[in-house]
C-alpha cells in the first residue's frame, strides 16, 4: 500500500493535492523507505521493497543510509539525499557467499552492517556466519573472516582499529584486529558481562550492554601478555529494560529495547523518549486498536542508526515479516504531561519544544509566540471529560492533545502537504507561549533571542481579542534605548511620583484623554490605574484608539526591526508577521478586528487576519450548537487555526513553496 500518500490523505481530510508527486514526509515519526509488505524492488521510496531489512548503517555526511536486506541477499542504499531513493548496492540475490564486484557478488542472509573508515561497510551474514568487507572505492566485495557464529551486533573501534562482534547466545565477545588481520574471543562467560549484547561506538567511547541485565557500560582495553591480544577492562554507567540496540546523539546514548518502552535514553540517566506518532499519541505497545507508523514489540534484533548530520533524529529496520519498512524517528523531548512542559529556569514559561539548536537542511523553522491558552490545547488527564470540547477523552485521545496545539497541528499539515507536492523543504514550529498573555507582553530580547538561537524563519505573533494588551509598563518602566518599557526592574523608578514617570507622546495624551473621560485614577502618589484595554478601545475615541496602537505596536515594530538585523544562513533575516485568531465569544471582535490592522499598517508590520475564515470554515465543518468548541484555547479550535494557517501561508508567500 502507499502508506504515505494515504496518511496525508486521512489527516488532510479533502485537501486536494497530486498523488502523483510524493516526497518523504519528514515528521516525528516518518517512513523512510519500504512498505508494509516484503519483496524486492529499486526506485522512489514508496514504491521500492524490502524483504527482512534488519542491518543499518549510515555514512559520516548522514546522505546514504545502508541496509542489509537480509532475505534479498543484498546490499541497499537509500540516497537521503535524494528524496530517499533506493538502489541496489551488492548483491545479485542468490543464496551464496562470493567475492567479487559489487554486483556480480552474493551474499548469504546480511544481517548486521556497519561502516568503516575509507568508505567501507562490514557485513554480517547470519547464512554462513562470515564477515565480508564491501568496499565502495574499489567497488569490490572480500570476505574479511568465516565462521564467526552466531553474531547479534557488530561495532568499529577507531581507536583500536577492530571491529567487535556481540554473540550473546554463547557469552561471547569477538574481536578482529585489521592490524593482526586475526579474529580473538576477548570475552567468554564474564561473571560481569554474561550475555554482551548491544554495541555502540560515541564519542570516542565504546558502549556495551548485558543482555541478562540491560546495564549499560563503557569498555576499555588495554595490551594483553601476548602481541596483538588485549584484555577488557568495564565500567559500569547506566541501565535499560531489555536492551536491543545501542546507538548515539546530542552527547546522549538512546537505547532501542524490547519491553513497554520502545526507546530510551541510557545516558547521561535514563530517560523513556516519547515517540509522537503522526495519529498524536506516545506510542505505547499496549494501544489497541491502532497500528501506527512506528511500532516497536518484542525482542527479536532490529537495527538503530542515528544521524550524524541532524542531532537525535534515528533510523529503525522493521522487524519482522509483516513489517518492511525502513522509519525514522525523532527524539523532541516530549513529555507525556502538559505541566512538565513548565521549564524551572524560564519562569513558569511554556516551551513547546525542545528542538536542538542546530538546524537540519532544508528545514524551514517558524516561531509562533502568543498566549499559552491559545497555542496550545486545554489540560485534559485519561478518564476525564471535557465538557468544552465535547469529547469524552479516553487515554488514547488525552495523547493526542500532545500535538494538538496550533503548532504541532500546523507542523504536521505543513509537512504532509509538501510531501504531497513533492517539496523539499521540511517544517518545525516551535512554540513559545506565557499563561494568558498575548504576544506583546513578551519581551523583544526574549522572542529576538529564540529566534537567533534556533536559526527561526518566520515569528508568527498570534494575538487574540483580550483586555490584556501591553500598555500600562509605559507608566510603570522606564523606556529603553528603543523608546519601549525595559524590561529590567529599577526600583528608583518604581518609587518615583507618578507625574515624573509619565513619558511624552502617546502616552502623555492617552493619559489626558483618559482624565477627560475619568478612565484612570491615581492608585497612589506612585502609580496610576486605567480602565481596562477593552474599555478604553470601545469608548470610541479615536485619539485613545490612534494612542493605543502607537503604544502597542511600536514593541511589536521593534521586535520585527531586531529580527531583521539577524543573519540568516541563506542571507534572509527571519520576518515577523501576525495573525489575529479567534480568543472569546463574549468580546465584541469587530472592534479588535479593526484594531490590529490598522495597527499592522501604521507600524509596518504583515497581518493574516483569520476571523472570517475562521468562522466559515467552522459553520461548514460544525454545529453552531458547538460554539464553545471554537473559542479559547480548545483542541477543535486549534486545530481549525492551524489548518487554516496551513492553508493561507503559502498563500501569503511567508512559507516556501514548491
Amino acid at each position: 500500500m502507499k502508506f504515505l500518500k494515504t496518511l496525508a490523505l486521512f489527516i488532510l481530510f479533502g485537501w486536494s493535492a497530486p498523488l502523483w508527486a510524493v516526497a518523504p514526509m519528514d515528521y516525528y515519526n516518518t517512513l523512510v523507505a519500504g512498505d508494509d509488505d516484503a519483496g524486492f524492488r529499486d526506485g522512489a521510496f514508496d514504491d521500492a521493497r524490502f524483504n527482512r531489512p534488519c542491518g543499518l548503517a549510515i555514512d559520516e555526511q548522514g546522505d546514504h543510509l545502508y541496509v542489509a536486506d537480509q532475505d534479498n541477499n543484498r546490499i541497499r542504499v537509500i540516497y537521503l539525499n535524494e528524496d530517499n531513493r533506493v538502489e541496489t548496492l551488492a548483491g545479485t540475490g542468490l543464496y551464496s557467499s562470493e567475492d567479487g564486484k559489487l554486483l556480480a557478488a552474493s551474499f548469504s542472509h546480511p544481517s548486521a552492517i556497519t561502516w568503516l573508515p575509507d568508505d567501507r561497510l562490514a557485513v554480517y551474514e547470519s547464512g554462513d556466519q562470515n564477515i565480508r568487507v564491501v568496499d565502495l572505492k574499489t567497488k569490490l566485495v572480500s570476505t574479511l573472516a568465516k565462521d564467526v557464529g552466531l553474531i547479534w551486533n557488530i561495532a568499529y573501534w577507531p581507536e583500536d582499529d577492530s571491529l567487535y562482534l556481540s554473540e550473546p547466545l554463547l557469552g561471547l565477545l569477538k574481536r578482529f584486529s585489521f592490524k593482526a588481520g586475526k579474529l580473538s574471543t576477548v570475552l567468554n562467560n564474564d561473571p560481569q558481562m554474561s550475555l554482551p549484547q548491544a554495541l555502540c561506538y560515541y564519542q570516542k567511547k565504546f558502549y556495551l550492554s548485558d543482555g541478562k541485565t540491560s546495564s549499560v557500560y563503557q569498555m576499555s582495553t588495554a595490551a594483553g601478555p601476548t602481541s596483538g591480544e588485549v584484555s577488557i577492562g568495564f565500567t559500569l554507567v547506566g541501565k535499560g529494560e531489555k536492551i536491543q540496540e545501542l546507538t548515539g546523539s546530542d552527547d546522549c546514548v538512546y537505547a532501542l529495547q524490547g519491553g513497554d518502552i520502545s526507546v530510551a535514553k541510557v545516558l547521561p540517566k535514563y530517560k523513556p523518549v516519547s515517540l509522537i506518532s503522526t495519529w498524536g499519541f506516545p506510542i505505547e505497545n499496549t494501544n489497541p486498536g491502532y497500528a501506527p507508523l512506528l511500532y516497536l514489540k518484542g525482542e527479536q534484533s532490529m537495527a538503530l542508526a542515528a544521524s550524524p548530520s541532524e542531532a537525535r533524529k534515528f533510523y529503525v529496520s522493521g522487524q519482522n515479516v509483516y513489517d518492511q519498512k525502513i522509519l525514522s524517528f525523532k527524539d523532541y523531548h516530549f513529555d507525556d504531561k502538559w505541566f512538565a512542559r513548565i521549564k524551572p529556569d524560564t519562569g513558569g514559561v511554556l516551551t513547546d519544544f525542545d528542538y536542538p539548536t542546530e538546524k537540519p537542511k532544508k528545514t524551514f523553522r517558524i516561531l509562533v509566540v502568543g498566549s499559552s491558552r491559545v497555542v496550545t490545547a486545554p489540560v485534559v488527564f485519561p478518564g476525564e471529560k471535557s465538557t468544552d470540547a465535547g469529547l469524552d477523552l479516553n487515554d488514547q485521545d488525552f495523547h493526542s492533545l500532545r500535538i494538538n496545539t496550533i503548532s504541532k497541528r500546523l507542523e504536521l499539515l505543513l509537512n504532509t502537504n509538501a510531501a504531497l507536492n513533492d517539496q523539499s523543504e521540511h517544517f518545525e514550529v516551535l512554540t513559545l507561549g506565557h499563561p494568558g498573555m498575548n504576544i506583546q507582553l513578551f519581551h523583544e530580547n526574549e522572542i529576538v533571542n529564540i529566534a537567533k538561537q534556533y536559526h527561526v524563519d518566520l515569528v508568527l505573533g498570534i494575538v487574540t481579542p483580550s483586555g490584556e494588551e501591553k500598555f500600562e509598563d509605559y507608566y510603570l518602566k522606564p523606556l529603553d534605548g528603543d523608546g519601549i518599557p525595559s524590561d529590567k526592574v529599577d526600583p528608583e523608578f518604581l518609587l518615583k511620583p507618578w507625574k515624573d514617570k509619565i513619558p511624552g507622546g502617546a502616552p502623555e495624551r492617552l493619559y489626558q484623554s483618559c482624565i477627560k473621560k475619568k478612565l484612570v485614577r491615581e492608585a497612589s502618589k506612585t502609580q496610576l490605574q486605567f480602565g481596562l484595554f477593552e474599555n478604553l478601545l470601545l469608548t470610541g475615541d479615536t485619539e485613545i484608539r490612534d494612542d493605543l496602537i502607537e503604544m502597542i505596536g511600536k514593541p511589536l515594530r521593534v521586535i520585527s526591526e531586531k529580527l531583521k538585523s539577524i543573519p540568516s544562513e541563506g542571507g534572509k533575516s527571519p520576518e515577523f508577521c501576525l495573525c489575529f485568531v479567534p480568543g472569546d465569544d463574549a468580546r465584541p471582535i469587530s472592534a479588535y478586528d479593526s484594531f490590529w490592522q490598522d495597527l499592522s499598517l501604521r507600524q509596518g508590520i504583515k497581518l493574516m487576519d483569520l476571523m472570517k475564515p475562521y468562522d466559515d470554515l467552522k459553520s461548514s465543518y460544525f454545529p453552531t450548537s458547538e460554539i464553545c468548541c471554537h473559542r479559547h484555547y480548545t483542541a477543535y479550535g486549534n486545530a481549525l487555526i492551524a489548518y487554516l494557517l496551513s492553508y493561507y501561508l503559502p498563500k501569503q508567500n511567508w512559507i516556501p513553496t514548491k
